[in-house]
């Protein structure tokens, strides 16, 4: 499963922006078939700020789903890290 989303400056969470926080996040991502996130979960989580807002920019983003076997598209799990850098 691929994401097609960057985690970067320019998606740095507001919230964690503008309080000075960097940090580090792994997300847990459930997809449909489709591949549109339907559940995201901080497992690793850094600060409040950084979690919801790792999420907030996941949701927004849709995975290459994996196939089964028939070659057809399956919901699915995937791990997500991101570490958040706090931009200059």
């Amino acid at each position: 499963m691929q994401l097609l989303l960057a985690f970067d400056d320019r998606h740095y969470p507001e919230e964690a922006r503008r309080a000075g926080v960097s940090g580090r996040v792994i997300l847990l991502l459930k997809t449909d078939p489709g591949g549109a996130i339907t559940d995201c979960k901080a497992v690793a989580p850094a600060d409040e700020r950084l979690n919801a807002g790792s999420c907030a920019i996941a949701e927004k983003a849709r995975l290459i789903p994996p196939t089964d076997t028939d070659g057809r598209p399956m919901a699915s799990y995937a791990f997500q890290p991101i570490r958040w850098q706090r931009p200059q």
